[in-house]
């Protein structure tokens, strides 16, 4: 990728080359097409930081990648691969890359998890399908790819749901159809998700299993089917987020899951036991949004 130095931002100000740079460590694989609309744009200060807001909201939604391999040529080489594809996708991906499985499970869940796995097999330490089984204890939804030499080790991938073998060398043609049925595997699963960012990293949340949202002196708490946990996020950001599910206020305090919505009573709606009280303004509305979505438009 051609050098980006200071002097590339010309007359702009300290505190944009400042915030550019904070923003590409912060993300570990910008690709190069970001950079790319990064360069070509004449930004003011006020411009510049729109547009960081747009690359941190197609970050949030973007496929998180997760490459453990040994093998310094074939690292270079996949990795290369990856950023060539997504450059010309013009999409943004996260990417991670380790040495070595033990290093990648003590780094998981700080970054909220993958959304694919690219695993060498034959890995210094612990192997690449003793990693997938680790893996698979706590992640369902992570889509796994075996890189391989050998194609013996395909009945033991059956056992984590692999969704593909790579083999050794790499072939481009091949790897990029794998890459295309992950990118349209995580589209279809990011339609019914919603990232979240807490204290210990973002997280993907099925939309299906959240209950309700609550904000109370500036702390937002997600409620959903495994318990709840505070989100580093605002209640309006997050309804945004939902603008396209059955998700409705009962009043300014809650957003509310209609689908889990199990009784209306005068003052309160009664959802999963939880009985959250209306609001004078909320009521009409929201009584609405229900008898539309319980009347035939649910999906």
């Amino acid at each position: 990728m051609k050098r980006i130095g200071c002097a590339s931002f010309g007359r702009r100000s300290r505190a944009l080359r400042s915030a550019f740079f904070k923003a590409c460590f912060a993300a570990p694989c910008l690709t190069c097409a970001v950079v790319s609309d990064i360069m070509k744009k004449n930004f003011t200060n006020g411009s510049f930081m729109r547009f960081m807001k747009q690359i941190k909201t197609r970050k949030e939604n973007c496929m998180k990648i997760a490459l453990v391999e040994d093998n310094g040529l074939h690292q270079a080489q996949i990795r290369q691969e990856i950023q060539n594809y997504f450059y010309e996708l013009n999409e943004v991906c996260e990417l991670r890359v380790f040495d070595n499985g033990s290093d990648m499970l003590d780094h998981y869940y700080s970054v909220g998890g993958y959304d694919l796995l690219l695993l060498d097999i034959q890995l210094p330490g612990m192997d690449g399908i003793s990693v997938a089984r680790q893996v698979r204890q706590k992640d369902d939804k992570v889509l796994i790819a075996f890189i391989t030499s050998m194609t013996a080790y395909a009945v033991q991938g059956y056992s984590v749901c692999a969704m593909d073998y790579i083999l050794k060398p790499i072939n481009r043609i091949s790897f990029r159809s794998t890459l295309d049925r992950a990118r349209e595997l995580f589209r279809q699963r990011t339609e019914h998700y919603i990232s979240v960012t807490t204290g210990d990293g973002m997280f993907k949340v099925d939309i299906s299993q959240i209950y309700y949202i609550e904000t109370e002196r500036h702390a937002v708490r997600l409620y959903y089917t495994k318990g709840s946990f505070h989100i580093n996020d605002t209640l309006k950001s997050i309804e945004e987020k939902l603008k396209n599910a059955p998700f409705c206020r009962c009043n300014n305090c809650y957003l509310v899951n209609l689908a889990h919505v199990e009784q209306v009573k005068k003052d309160v709606v009664i959802v999963a036991g939880h009985e959250l009280s209306f609001s004078r303004l909320r009521y009409k509305p929201f009584m609405e949004a229900l008898t539309n979505y319980m009347g035939g438009t649910r999906r």
